[in-house]
């Protein structure tokens, strides 16, 4: 019985034998150094003690192997909770910066077209006096840099037909021959 049991177990002693063999063998020796009696009795049953404390030892070490495996693994779950949570908190604060941004961007467009209506209205109800300020270098620059243009070639119309209401028809004016203005070919007709 007692070789049954060691013969279950897997450990291995120092040099590499298997306990189990290891205690086949002191119990044959045992056992042929002393005749049957009460102290082989006595050695067996220390002997299966002994097996007894190495199960015990064995099962300890499996379950604190399982208790460290299971911490393992509950460490790896918080860190990678940790890094979700990292990650999540980075692409909120980007989506925030972007749409920051974007406000900022829109705000100064709507601003820029509200003044471009301003000027065209002036224009349009005749105030040809308009202050247009094209320092920028994007496309409302461009729209309003064309809009000067447009004032200042009104102007000149304006001048001409001032001449011609003073009776002045020797004023001239300048026409780009292969533009449609339309304008100021009639004025020298």
């Amino acid at each position: 019985s007692i070789l049954q049991e060691s013969a279950m177990l897997e450990m291995t002693a120092e040099d590499g034998e298997p306990y189990p063999v290891i205690l086949k063998k002191y119990l044959q020796v045992f056992r042929s150094a002393v005749k049957p009696s009460s102290e082989l009795w006595v050695l067996e049953k220390n002997m299966a003690e002994l097996l007894g404390k190495i199960k015990e030892r064995s099962t300890v070490m499996k379950e604190n192997g399982n208790l460290l495996l299971t911490k393992g693994r509950e460490g790896a779950a918080n860190a990678k909770s940790s890094a979700l949570t990292m990650m999540l908190s980075g692409a909120t604060g980007t989506g925030l910066i972007l749409c920051l941004l974007l406000g900022w961007i829109s705000v100064d467009f709507l601003r820029s077209l509200k003044n471009i209506i301003g000027v065209v209205n002036q224009v349009a109800d005749g105030d040809l006096q308009v202050a247009i300020d094209s320092n920028r270098k994007d496309e409302i620059g461009s729209l309003l840099g064309a809009i000067d243009n447009m004032v200042n070639k009104l102007k000149q119309v304006c001048a001409a037909l001032e001449s011609l209401a003073a009776g002045d028809l020797s004023y001239e004016i300048q026409v780009d021959t292969h533009k449609k203005d339309e304008l100021r070919k009639a004025l020298l007709k």
